[in-house]
């Protein structure tokens, strides 16, 4: 765009401005459909003052008008997000450096650059980085990192809005940083407020206030309470960590400490030497899984026992049926509707070795004894109903099944 451009532009909007800013008709006439207004121009200024009212008038005019484009918000304008952005119209995107209006940490300041959208759900707003080459994003600290956490040199947050201290109500919490017990470069992923919680944002508690079963409140200094009985709060808010509260006619449970709950997993490394491992308070027991088709393999973190390998699994059994059937997992359910010698089992695709599992639905299948099945007592097996045949396959001895062990 020229320069001579922007300026004829730009005189037009101030002079649809200096007309009358509240007259939509006129605004829309005389400026461009898109563009950028800086809301310091128009008179809503950073000076301490609660400029809400201010904001949601502005957007209501830019709405009315169909106008399009940036509003920019400097640092320092007070108002309140909330408000200010359920008024953002279809179209508008706020690029907002106020910074004063949403919470800090304790003894902390921080610069905050929002870019926020009013658009609807089907036209969401999309950061996006291109380039013919190599498009990359960095975080880069030139500061040397911070001094809590041992060193915290970036972070990258999810959040899905505001909490009852208007802070970031976070759900993960990815950083960079130094490793506190060695001198290795980690990444680490905080998991924070629990989905249960963050999904109905809880608010501090109030009271003469209706509260329904399954809702959170915040109290006692930040603790978080169930409602395991809905009612009306009576005059003093839940404390402690027991069960059963009563207040009023609600009855609470304490859930967490805080909103946020630290639950770490962590990857750390130097010179070729990777770790992985979690940290964190475990307040039930844990149970961490892998699933494979059919097959699962897990370990279980169980808080009055410790570690354990395996734990109690579920097998699911594939239907094994027919003469020459080919096996879905490791472990089948052997039925056939009348007498049938089994002569052959299949492996799944791809795969040469492996043991199965057989239990047997009924007394209608006879494996034979002799070519692909070298069964106990070189002789035929006729399973009863209800019994169990472990038989294992490698390829690397030969291309037959054989018997490791039965129940009958």
């Amino acid at each position: 765009m020229s320069s001579t451009t922007f300026t004829d532009k730009r005189t037009v909007m101030e002079a649809a401005w200096a007309q009358d800013v509240n007259d939509a008709t006129y605004l829309k006439k005389n400026v461009s459909g898109v563009g950028r207004i800086d809301v310091y121009s128009r008179g809503i200024l950073a000076d301490g003052t609660d400029q809400t009212a201010a904001m949601v008038s502005l957007l209501g005019t830019l709405g009315t008008a169909g106008w399009r484009g940036v509003l920019y918000i400097s640092y320092g304008t007070k108002f309140t997000m909330t408000t200010v952005y359920a008024a953002v119209p279809t179209g508008i995107v706020l690029v907002d450096e106020s910074s004063v209006n949403i919470g800090h940490s304790s003894g902390g300041v921080q610069k905050v650059r929002i870019v926020f959208s009013g658009d609807t759900a089907s036209d969401d707003f999309n950061d996006i980085l291109a380039s013919k080459h190599h498009p990359a994003r960095t975080y880069m600290n030139l500061g040397g990192g911070t001094t809590s956490g041992t060193g915290r040199f970036a972070t990258e947050q999810f959040a899905i809005g505001l909490n009852y201290e208007n802070d970031l109500l976070t759900t993960l919490v990815r950083q960079h940083k130094k490793d506190e017990s060695s001198n290795r470069w980690m990444i680490s992923e905080r998991v924070h407020t629990p989905y249960s919680v963050a999904i109905k944002n809880p608010q501090e508690w109030a009271a003469g206030t209706a509260y329904s079963l399954g809702d959170y409140v915040a109290s006692d200094s930040g603790k978080i309470y169930l409602a395991t009985t809905g009612g009306t709060s009576g005059s003093s808010a839940p404390t402690g960590t027991g069960t059963g509260i009563t207040d009023g006619s609600c009855v609470w449970d304490y859930k967490f400490p805080a909103i946020n709950i630290d639950s770490t997993f962590s990857e750390r490394w130097e010179d070729g030497d990777v770790e992985f491992y979690g940290v964190g308070s475990l307040t039930s027991d844990l149970t961490v899984g892998m699933t494979m088709g059919a097959r699962r393999a897990y370990f279980n973190i169980a808080l009055a026992t410790g570690l354990q390998i395996g734990g109690m699994q579920s097998y699911p059994r594939s239907a094994v049926t027919g003469a020459t059937p080919t096996l879905g997992g490791s472990y089948g359910y052997v039925t056939n509707a009348s007498s049938t010698t089994m002569t052959n089992l299949s492996l799944p695709a791809s795969q040469t070795s492996g043991v199965v599992d057989l239990m047997f639905g009924d007394a209608n299948t006879t494996l034979q004894h002799g070519t692909n099945f070298f069964l106990k007592g070189a002789t035929n097996a006729n399973p009863p109903a209800g019994g169990f045949l472990v038989l294992e396959k490698f390829s690397g001895h030969s291309s037959a099944w054989f018997e490791r062990s039965r129940s009958f």
